[in-house]
């Protein structure tokens, strides 16, 4: 009688009986990429949980729909360690595709040793924009293509990168250190007391205590959500836009990026924020260097927010001017302009030849 194989243990993810460790054992690389992701999208759409959302999140058993403060949902996040190397203080969590994505693409580097804004973190900043409208939300319907996928909510409105060069004080080699981070999206976040409730709000929130618990130099404190100190909230501030401390693209990469020693902050930090709107004109366009370019167009300064942010951590916010290093970008070639007039003259010249044969016809 052959002996029983030994019993191993199934985890929590296997369907049962399946013997998932003998099985994946032998996985090959498709099968591996195939199996280890979500199925069409099953944590995003999840039923019990609607409408749908790309924040992972858990019901909230005490949810009162005549509480105008409740929500129905609690954000659930991952802990995860960016750094094999021990860090002090709380790590951050994560809870969305977009801000998962960032990490993923942060934990690429570092930086080589040459990378400035023009020929790495600018470029960088607007593959990590694209790539977001890749796997999430959906494009604004005053863009002039139509999106292959139709996820939840808008797009993130920006995206950021902040960097600095780092120094190994023993060999002097160095490298840039950066991070990516998107503003707060991933849902409609409609105030509906039957589905969700507060939902936007507890969202912020989220953002907000993880900026809170992870900043290693002091920027908000404990109660900053709650009493609406931020700028941006501020009555008397023109053009206020009522986006509390943490729900900027800045988040997760002033968090993770800044130091705890602001005189370090002032002479490394450098950043960008880069708007959505980037791509609006085409879903698969060439990524074009010009300084001319709808990349570089798009490009905004420090919110009223970020720029209070900057200023507690020790940064200078002109290094985060989206003007710094223009005047390094590549120049248009002026075979390639006139080559666009010339194109936009034959438009201009075919619409009007349309227009007369329909007038006469």
């Amino acid at each position: 009688m052959p002996a029983q194989p030994f019993a191993l243990l199934e985890p929590h993810w296997a369907n049962p009986g399946e013997g998932w460790f003998r099985a994946a054992y032998k996985w090959d690389r498709d099968k591996l990429l195939t199996k280890e992701r979500l199925e069409n999208g099953s944590l995003y759409k999840d039923i019990t949980k609607q409408p749908s959302s790309h924040i992972a999140r858990l019901m909230d058993s005490s949810w009162n729909q005549d509480v105008a403060t409740s929500c129905r949902f609690i954000v659930s996040g991952w802990y995860f360690r960016h750094t094999p190397k021990p860090a002090l203080g709380p790590m951050p969590q994560w809870w969305c595709p977009y801000d998962l994505l960032g990490l993923f693409i942060s934990l690429l580097g570092p930086a080589p040793a040459a990378a400035d804004k023009n020929n790495f973190y600018l470029p960088l900043t607007a593959v990590y924009g694209r790539w977001c409208s890749r796997i999430a939300g959906e494009a604004d319907t005053g863009w002039k293509w139509a999106p292959s996928i139709q996820g939840e909510g808008d797009l993130p409105y920006v995206f950021q990168c902040t960097w600095y060069l780092e120094t190994d004080p023993s060999t002097k080699q160095h490298w840039g250190q950066y991070f990516l981070g998107a503003s707060n999206a991933g849902d409609k976040f409609e105030r509906n007391t039957t589905y969700s409730g507060a939902w936007r709000e507890r969202a912020q929130e989220a953002r907000f205590d993880m900026l809170f618990r992870c900043q290693k130099v002091p920027m908000v404190q404990a109660n900053d959500f709650k009493d609406k100190t931020a700028p941006n909230m501020n009555p008397d501030l023109a053009g206020r836009n009522m986006v509390p401390y943490g729900n900027c693209a800045e988040t997760y990469p002033f968090a993770i990026r800044f130091l705890p020693d602001k005189t370090k902050n002032g002479n490394a930090m450098t950043g960008l924020a880069l708007k959505s709107k980037f791509m609006q004109k085409a879903e698969y366009p060439d990524y074009e260097e010009w300084g001319s370019s709808d990349v570089w167009k798009n490009l905004m300064p420090p919110c009223a927010n970020c720029k209070e942010l900057l200023k507690k951590a020790g940064a200078k916010e002109s290094l985060f001017s989206p003007g710094l290093d223009k005047d390094k970008a590549p120049k248009r070639p002026k075979s390639m302009m006139e080559s666009e007039e010339l194109w936009v003259e034959s438009g201009v010249l075919e619409r009007e030849k349309s227009q007369a044969l329909l007038a006469v016809s």
